[in-house]
């Protein structure tokens, strides 16, 4: 309450501000939304590609999605912007935070992609909250997640899918099951052109 207005935020990122009486001049302020965030580079395609192809092959559109070693937010986006996901993104470099921060505020996503400064080796969220967890950082540099443990702790059980996607040198059946709990876990691989996603 601040010189005689409520102001009240929403989950939606809107702030209304409520006066007594009525107003004859009441106004909607707005930012416009930038659809093209990011640059129109080499990884454009490859980002494209990856959210459709997890989408498609998961089929989740709504509840929490995870995404590690974030980076710029640049497959937070993509995700974003093909379904209903909540999105939390973990990155260690203050640097590639504010960047993807900047970059989700132009084109109108905070609120549902929240990007954090964090450790993805050990994750500081309540266990089973994630129905989808991905890798940013694996499809940039096809290196898998640090914590093999921590993922799993915070993934869904009963429907809750990790989905990684790399080059097809880099991604194979066999690291995958070096890396993530191979007793438990099936991998389904989909490949296409010189890219695997490869889904548990």
């Amino acid at each position: 309450v601040v010189n005689g207005g409520l102001f009240v935020s929403t989950d939606e990122g809107q702030i209304h501000c409520f006066r007594q009486g009525a107003q004859q001049n009441a106004r909607t302020i707005t930012t416009e939304a930038d659809p093209n965030p990011y640059p129109q580079d080499s990884l454009s395609k490859r980002y494209a590609q990856a959210a459709e192809l997890i989408i498609n092959k998961t089929g989740i559109t709504k509840g929490y999605c995870l995404v590690l070693g974030c980076g710029r937010g640049r497959l937070a986006y993509e995700l974003a912007r093909r379904s209903d996901l909540k999105i939390i993104g973990v990155e260690a470099d203050a640097g590639e935070v504010a960047a993807a921060r900047q970059a989700i505020d132009k084109a109108g996503l905070c609120g549902r992609v929240a990007v954090r400064l964090g450790d993805s080796a050990s994750l500081p969220y309540t266990p089973y909250f994630a129905n989808l967890i991905v890798s940013d950082q694996t499809l940039r540099t096809g290196k898998l997640p640090a914590s093999v443990d921590d993922v799993f702790r915070v993934l869904r059980p009963c429907g809750g899918t990790v989905a990684l996607f790399g080059t097809s040198s880099n991604l194979r059946q066999q690291d995958l099951k070096k890396w993530g709990q191979p007793s438990l876990v099936e991998w389904k691989m989909y490949e296409t052109g010189d890219m695997t996603l490869a889904c548990t």
